[in-house]
């Protein structure tokens, strides 16, 4: 995608949040954009954002990112530069034929594996069936600092959990060496978990993917221009408020999460042409911002097939050649919920 293209879905994307606006489901977070110059929508919830206060936010925003191991060493990513290769959250595994869900002891194997795989920079956390929800981000930072030195990237929980996670990054001094994430719900919306978890992680410089996920024909227009601007829109949003909280924190822009919707059989496509495009999108909008950008590789297929093997290497190779910064999908099957160790 070009820079004329890039222009289009920003101009877009900035109507979009002036009107209609963002719905913000948090209280405190709401008054605090209002202090710093965004304005009340038209319903209960919602919140304009005029342009110089987006893009006030957007150059507030770190140009690259350090993610750093706890090794002392890590790498910086940035709108244009090599790019970094992580593994992929889910809840299920398949191993030796078998599909189930993922417990604790797994995904400390998975982590080990991971850790020695000198291709994978950084390690994604899983869900786990045999952790309570509301302790499943402190156990899996736990789990996964216990098994590898590289960055670790903590599935966020509760906000309780993720306020637990700042006090856990102090162990290994004031390194990033753990990073948060969280998407909008959309069209046009943030749920109040994620903003709490955004309120509640702030001010301690944990680096932060922001991520827009819009279905391409449910919840974003059915052309991949228009639900790339509705994403693009979510995630300045989100950037807005991940620097009123914390000006200065490092965001890492991300709609290579973006989809497209399967009329006929009503399943959300991971693995098609239209998601490569996408990270497309995703890569090019990061350096319209000039911001590090995200992706992710992903397939429909439910095990290590030949229908995975394509999905899965056409997309790791247009992804890379988008130049996204950043790239998740190791051993990743079934649209994000499986993980393969064969894989």
């Amino acid at each position: 995608m070009n820079p004329t293209d890039a222009a289009q879905i920003h101009d877009a994307s900035i109507a979009l949040l002036d009107d209609p606006g963002v719905r913000m489901e948090h209280a405190g977070v709401r008054e605090k954009l209002l202090r710093a110059g965004a304005k009340p929508g038209r319903e209960a919830q919602v919140i304009r954002f005029p342009r110089g206060l987006v893009m006030e936010c957007v150059e507030t925003a770190p140009s690259e990112v350090w993610l750093a191991d706890r090794r002392g060493g890590g790498r910086r990513i940035a709108a244009a530069g090599p790019t970094q290769i992580w593994s992929a959250p889910g809840m299920n595994l398949v191993r030796h034929g078998v599909h189930r869900h993922v417990a604790s002891p797994d995904m400390a194997d998975l982590v080990r594996l991971l850790d020695r795989l000198p291709h994978v920079d950084g390690v994604f956390g899983m869900t786990m069936d045999d952790v309570p929800p509301g302790a499943r981000d402190v156990v899996g930072l736990r789990i996964m600092a216990e098994n590898t030195a590289k960055h670790i990237r903590v599935l966020c929980f509760t906000p309780r959990g993720a306020q637990t996670l700042c006090e856990m990054k102090g162990v290994a001094g004031d390194l990033p060496w753990f990073s948060i994430g969280f998407t909008a719900h959309g069209p046009l919306r943030w749920t109040e978990l994620a903003l709490d978890i955004f309120a509640r992680t702030a001010g301690h410089g944990i680096p932060t993917t922001i991520n827009g996920e819009p279905t391409a024909g449910v919840s974003g227009p059915v052309t991949l221009a228009g639900a790339a601007a509705v994403g693009n829109a979510e995630i300045l949003a989100g950037l807005v408020v991940n620097q009123v909280l914390e000006p200065g924190r490092p965001c890492i822009y991300n709609l290579g999460l973006a989809h497209t919707f399967d009329m006929r059989t009503a399943v959300a496509v991971t693995g098609g042409p239209e998601n490569h495009l996408l990270a497309d999108v995703s890569a090019a909008m990061g350096r319209f911002y000039d911001l590090p950008s995200c992706s992710w590789v992903s397939t429909e297929s439910m095990c290590a097939d030949a229908q995975a093997a394509i999905e899965k290497s056409l997309g790791w190779l247009s992804h890379l050649r988008s130049g996204v910064s950043l790239v998740w999908g190791v051993g990743q099957l079934e649209s994000e919920m499986t993980l393969s160790p064969a894989q």
